[in-house]
């Protein structure tokens, strides 16, 4: 039988690989879908609202007739598209079919919204950081997939643990290979689209479009699976030497049996 410390140690690893599942499988879903609240977990934000070129003589005059969309917002398997009211609050019309490893190319998703009647365009530079981020985005996507799945196989292994150190040593590498992956993949995307973000208002600000990170969901979700994924992988490693797998009896006294002495004569 397993000894209570014993459970109550692994039950906490356990309960984090859970979480780490849960956290990272949201982060990765999102804009897979138009229904709350995987349609408001996203990498980047895109709003042409308040554009002042061709473009916003575009949707002034043009709004009503072609339905364009005034916000695009993008995840690793696709994008949405809407609109802002006025509180600023994003509601979402219409997702793009899941694609895995999606070619990241917000100007493309703009465009195709004009049903090819115009075009936009945009200085260079800003063609030139949408191609690295398209490349950086694949890394993201194959890190993040890694991350959840290892997570999966953590806590399937943590779940076996409970009798045998042997396990919780498995489970304690694969662990690592799942913080690793999550680590990488939070960190690629906040750094990559943290200076995409910048370098895009700095350079095309002026007419009107705005990118940005917004809300943070798809970032606090993946940061917070990449810190669940390392605090499981830290127990399991003290798990591999921590606690008996088994309970230990003791006997009585009174258990004990007596030894009998027969004097000889």
């Amino acid at each position: 039988m397993v000894s209570i410390f014993r459970f109550c140690y692994v039950l906490i690893p356990l309960v984090l690989s859970i979480a780490t599942i849960i956290l990272g499988a949201l982060a990765v879903a999102g804009q897979t879908t138009n229904s709350a609240p995987i349609n408001q977990i996203y990498l980047f934000k895109l709003n042409i609202t308040d554009a002042t070129s061709a473009v916003n003589s575009l949707l002034s005059s043009n709004t009503d007739t072609w339905n364009i969309s005034t916000v695009y917002s993008f995840g690793l398997w696709g994008y949405c598209r809407g609109t802002t009211d006025d509180n600023n609050n994003y509601n979402v019309t219409w997702c793009s079919d899941p694609e895995p490893m999606y070619m990241f190319d917000p100007i493309d998703a703009v465009t195709s919204t004009l049903e090819n009647e115009y075009s936009v365009e945009l200085p260079s530079d800003f063609t030139d950081y949408i191609s690295t981020a398209r490349t950086v985005v694949k890394l993201i996507f194959i890190t993040a997939i890694i991350g959840v799945c290892t997570a999966f196989l953590t806590g399937l292994f943590t779940l076996f643990s409970f009798c045998s150190h042997f396990v919780s040593c498995v489970a304690m590498i694969v662990g690592v290979i799942s913080a690793l992956a999550l680590i990488i993949c939070a960190g690629a995307a906040t750094g990559t689209f943290t200076i995409l973000r910048n370098n895009l208002n700095n350079e095309v600000s002026t007419y009107g479009v705005e990118g940005t990170l917004e809300n943070y969901l798809f970032y606090g979700l993946i940061w917070a699976a990449a810190g669940c994924a390392v605090i499981t992988a830290v127990f399991n490693l003290f798990g591999i030497c921590c606690c008996r797998t088994r309970s230990v009896r003791y006997r009585s006294a009174e258990e004990v049996p007596m030894m009998q002495y027969v004097e000889k004569s």
